[in-house]
């Protein structure tokens, strides 16, 4: 996803789509294609177990996740207003 320096980053868009379209899907294909969209293409997740890099081993490591949690899991938004809290 190429963002000019001018443009505004939607940070809660990015966070969201990062939750749904990657940490949620669990059809590889679609979340490959998220990841590509989503991360640059050195990208590093570092998780407890391992640190990785590039996209197919971003989405090697998200499959890992989702096949440790229920089947039918999913995340949740919780949306915490900034101003009331």
């Amino acid at each position: 996803m190429a963002i000019s320096s001018d443009a505004a980053i939607d940070y809660d868009g990015l966070m969201q789509a990062n939750l749904f379209q990657v940490f949620s899907e669990r059809d590889a294909e679609k979340r490959l294609l998220a990841i590509q969209e989503l991360y640059a293409e050195d990208a590093v997740l570092n998780d407890p177990q391992a640190s990785v890099r590039g996209s197919a081993a971003i989405s090697e490591a998200v499959t890992t996740l989702l096949s440790s949690l229920p089947p039918d899991f999913k995340w949740l938004h919780v949306f915490i207003d900034p101003v009331t809290g």
